[in-house]
């Protein structure tokens, strides 16, 4: 994907990443479970995940870490 990145799109590819779930990143998803804030495979996936950044992915994917999630709907 990245070697025709900047051919096609005329900028070299920006940062894409997949960061592991840390200590808070679980215990916020385990406070969205308890409130049923967010589906139960959601939070099977933050106790993996903590967040996603795919800026140069088709038009750019962003799940925010377990810990916005809850500031943003509790």
């Amino acid at each position: 994907m990245t070697g025709e990145f900047e051919r096609r799109h005329g900028f070299p590819p920006g940062s894409n990443e997949i960061r592991p779930a840390d200590r808070d990143d679980q215990a916020a998803a385990r406070a969205l479970a308890q409130a049923a804030l967010i589906p139960a495979d959601l939070v099977a996936f933050y106790d993996s995940i903590g967040d996603v950044t795919w800026a140069d992915a088709g038009n750019g994917y962003f799940l925010d870490p377990a810990s916005d999630v809850l500031l943003y709907r509790t």
